[in-house]
């Protein structure tokens, strides 16, 4: 698999037409296209293989995939405050990749252009809800950022009840199934970001 560059002109101007902006990584080589649609936020990273390099003959077709993390810059910007850390600026809900298969004679960029126009249009039309159900759904014993945004969720609908019994459990010791990197004061933050939303309604 290789990562289709920057420097890749035709590439890089079809995802610009779609609204694309390119970000280099800090710490490491390379970077990724950011997309904003509806209030949720893509990293994309697009990608090339050949099918099958050793087949006599070649198969003369290649798989193009786009590397999709998606986060929301309302809800990701609430999880930040239950970290109380407001330095991350894009925090990954759920990560997808999406492929096709093109013939080689394809010009790339009209492969990516398919590719990404198509995950644009369907991001834009998913719900907020829909994510705030998934992460609301106990116990949160998965990776420490579903964790993250499983608080998040339960703040950004006000379930006082489950944080105040999360914040109880906590203070006798307990953890239920939440990683150690998960702490009393961040529940009790998002307990807190909890009740500045209602109190405003």
């Amino acid at each position: 698999m290789s990562i289709i560059p920057k420097s890749n002109r035709q590439v890089a101007a079809e995802f610009e037409r779609l609204g694309g902006c390119y970000h280099k990584y800090e710490d490491e080589a390379g970077g990724y296209w950011d997309f904003v649609v509806n209030k949720f936020r893509a990293h994309i990273v697009p990608w090339r293989r050949t099918i099958e390099p050793f087949r006599r003959p070649p198969t003369e077709r290649s798989k193009l995939g786009i590397q999709c993390a998606i986060g929301h810059t309302e809800l990701g910007a609430l999880a930040e405050q239950i970290l109380d850390d407001r330095s991350y600026g894009f925090l990954c809900m759920r990560w997808e990749d999406h492929t096709m298969e093109v013939p080689d004679c394809e010009p790339l960029s009209e492969g990516f252009g398919k590719l990404a126009s198509s995950f644009l249009a369907e991001l834009g039309s998913r719900k907020l809800d829909d994510f705030i159900a998934e992460f609301r759904q106990p116990p949160p014993d998965r990776p420490r950022w579903h964790e993250v945004f499983h608080l998040a969720a339960l703040a950004w609908v006000g379930d006082f009840g489950t944080l105040d019994e999360y914040s109880a459990i906590f203070k006798r010791g307990k953890r239920l199934n939440f990683s150690p990197r998960i702490s009393a004061e961040m529940i009790d933050r998002a307990a807190c970001i909890a009740v500045d939303r209602f109190s405003q309604l």
